[in-house]
């Protein structure tokens, strides 16, 4: 009798369970925190970014976004961390497309296992030397490079970074040797050549820029085809005679392998609200970031490709492509 009764109780609360998920069905995504982890540390223009949109991000998910560095091989350490966690969306990755194009040419076997949800926004590369320095153009820095090869010294976020390339990309064209110095962090590279440890660093602009404008650097070259109409004073590689030089910091939203579709959606939904806001772009622009957002998975792939070979080219003259 006892276990008749205890049967019928079972039944009763499978039924009720069962109504109240007809009647109140799951919440979609998302419905709980998320973890946006960058790949860079704090002072670059990732970290720049996603902070600047967290608010508005936040506003339109209704769910709290808490922003998280996680620097190391330029986003690569970041990128695996992405993956490896659990593919419903509340883990995301903010990152350079250097992790599905420059990384995987420099090795092969480093093939990132993620979906790109969006690509979202774009910024030129700066080539900087202390202000107190004789280096005022591109052309002083050939010269001296002529002049005493291997002695310029010019850090960068590393071989797995576009900077190193656009660096790589100017010396195999001026015919110069520039010594390279790995440097992750922004902050500490921009510091060493402020403290005279290294000669030159190319890196954002929007990590550069405040500095360049308080009188402590000075901007030799970026990576965009004219001057920027906000900062026309800062010269390009290309009116200098470079125009290979161009591989900017293309940013963009990862996720996981296999993320579901409503991910997909929820994040191309509130980045085209978020972004589309005419005074978060001018915001943005102010930080030298230009909102170039891409959802279409053709055109991000035909992008991502071209990029990559384009960019395994060079590792491979380089003699840096690992087999």
């Amino acid at each position: 009798m006892r276990s008749k009764i205890i049967f019928i109780f079972v039944l009763i609360a499978i039924f009720v369970i069962g109504l109240n998920s007809a009647v109140y069905p799951q919440a979609k995504y998302p419905n709980k925190p998320i973890q946006l982890i960058v790949g860079y540390g704090a002072g670059g223009a990732q970290d720049i970014f996603w902070r600047g949109i967290k608010d508005d991000l936040e506003k339109n998910l209704k769910v709290p976004i808490s922003v998280i560095n996680k620097p190391g091989a330029a986003g690569a350490l970041a990128a695996d961390f992405v993956a490896n966690s659990k593919n419903d969306g509340y883990t995301v990755l903010g990152v350079s497309t250097s992790t599905k194009t420059v990384i995987p040419a420099v090795d092969p076997k480093a093939v990132s296992d993620h979906h790109v949800i969006a690509l979202v926004f774009r910024t030129p590369l700066a080539l900087v030397a202390k202000s107190e320095s004789n280096f005022k153009s591109l052309k002083d820095i050939i010269n001296y490079a002529r002049e005493k090869p291997g002695v310029l010294t010019c850090a960068t976020q590393g071989i797995q970074a576009e900077s190193y390339f656009d660096l790589q990309i100017i010396s195999q064209a001026a015919g110069v040797k520039i010594t390279h110095v790995p440097n992750p962090n922004p902050t500490d590279a921009i510091a060493n050549v402020l403290g005279g440890h290294v000669d030159l660093y190319l890196g954002t602009l929007t990590s550069t820029l405040p500095l360049y404008k308080g009188g402590k650097l000075w901007v030799l070259g970026i990576t965009a085809e004219r001057r920027l109409p906000d900062n026309p004073d800062v010269p390009t590689f290309a009116e200098q005679g470079f125009p290979q030089a161009n591989l900017d910091l293309h940013a963009g939203l990862w996720g996981p392998k296999d993320l579901p579709q409503e991910v997909f959606t929820a994040w191309q939904g509130v980045l085209k609200v978020v972004l589309g806001n005419p005074d978060m772009q001018a915001t943005l622009r102010k930080r030298i970031m230009y909102v170039d957002l891409e959802v279409d998975r053709e055109k991000i792939d035909k992008y991502i490709k071209e990029q990559y070979e384009r960019v395994s080219q060079i590792a491979i003259k380089e003699g840096i492509r690992l087999k």
